[in-house]
């Protein structure tokens, strides 16, 4: 049906339907759903079309320009991913990943049944970011001394929310995002799940991305310079802004309610909560038990060598003091009832905690019996 004179015909951001507003209208109310939505003007191609109201940021539908509602101004560029694991497969990927954790109950498995799957889609900048520092130190006195100097260099992607409402903001910290396989955003991920419009803009990201990069170049230098240390230049390119799908799965293990988040293009665990077995602390338990006392006999005998008595009381605090900051992690484990696991680097091969802590736990039970 073709728009009456002086009006345009707008899409319903939210569930797709036409709507014929006014040339000026600022927002129109949908004839289908309802529901009230904001209607734009592109800065670039000129066509019209809706958005809802709470977006700092949309998306020309007809040229893809992406700019702030408030200036028009271009934002740069906008990408997402394409949901490529379903919330079936997300979730079995999930099971497996737990499966493989240390502490997950044997039946965890064939005993955990999905609840609810949310799917959100989390806006997240980019910024590639490169800085270099400087250590300078010297040696000798006076005219007999020599300065030295080295270069220290800090290269890395850095990801920031654009959103502050999805509500696993700190799970995702330290989560290393792909830019491999995004594609240009199409506005109809917007009516895809729960989707999250972007509230802080490119510079904004930019000023974030400098002054994480400087922390990070500042921690190399000050545990490798002795000397006075120097940041010399930051490089930052903003690689846009992109969309990431997240399944949030809510799921049931013998009554108890748990929760994780998997990436739904790659299927890697952002997170994922699951009970810590019997078995489990018990073996924990003899570590840690294993851990404390250890520097704690070896302190003891020291002190006993060197002075005697008193000695031998003072060595023995120290080595239960430093026994009992190593047992922290075995400790821990012990304590709590759930666990949160996270998908790293050592989960991809490198290493097995799961591995390590079993084989400790039977050379102690081995060497007890």
């Amino acid at each position: 049906m073709s728009a009456e004179f002086g009006t345009e015909t707008v899409e319903c951001p939210y569930c797709g339907a036409s709507n014929t507003v006014s040339k000026d209208a600022k927002s129109a109310k949908c004839s289908r759903c309802g529901r009230e939505f904001a209607v734009l003007r592109c800065p670039y191609c000129g066509a019209v079309f809706g958005a809802p109201h709470m977006v700092n940021a949309a998306t020309c539908p007809y040229c893809g320009y992406y700019f702030y509602v408030k200036s028009g101004k271009d934002v740069g560029e906008h990408y997402y991913f394409k949901v490529v694991f379903s919330s079936g497969r997300a979730f079995q990927r999930m099971l497996s990943f737990i499966a493989r954790n240390f502490g997950a109950p044997e039946d965890f498995t064939s005993s955990t049944s999905l609840r609810s799957a949310t799917l959100h889609y989390v806006p997240i900048h980019a910024v590639h970011a490169e800085a270099e520092g400087e250590c300078e130190y010297h040696e000798g006195l006076w005219f007999w001394k020599k300065s030295y100097t080295g270069d220290f260099v800090e290269v890395r992607d850095i990801f920031l929310p654009a959103t502050k409402k999805f509500p696993y903001l700190e799970d995702l910290k330290g989560y290393r995002f792909s830019l491999r396989g995004r594609e240009y955003f199409k506005p109809r991920v917007m009516r895809i799940g729960k989707y999250y419009p972007i509230e802080s803009d490119k510079e904004t990201a930019l000023k974030a991305a400098d002054a994480a990069i400087r922390r990070s170049l500042m921690k190399d230098l000050e545990s490798g310079c002795a000397g006075k240390k120097t940041i010399t230049s930051v490089r930052l390119e903003y690689l846009g802004v992109t969309h990431y799908p997240l399944w949030e799965l809510r799921y049931e293990y013998k009554g108890a309610l748990l929760t994780g988040l998997v990436d739904a293009s790659s299927g890697r665990v952002v997170f994922a909560e699951h009970p810590i077995a019997w078995k489990a602390k018990e073996k924990a338990s003899i570590m840690s038990a294993a851990t404390i006392l250890s520097p704690t006999v070896v302190g003891s005998a020291v002190g006993g060598a060197l002075g005697g008595g008193s000695m031998a009381a003072v060595g023995s605090v120290a080595g239960l003091v430093i026994g009992l900051i190593v047992a922290i992690p075995a400790l821990a484990k012990v304590i709590k009832k759930v666990e949160k696991s996270k998908e790293s680097l050592s989960d991809w091969g490198l290493f097995k905690e799961r591995d390590i802590l079993e084989n400790m736990s039977r050379f102690l039970l081995g060497g007890l019996t």
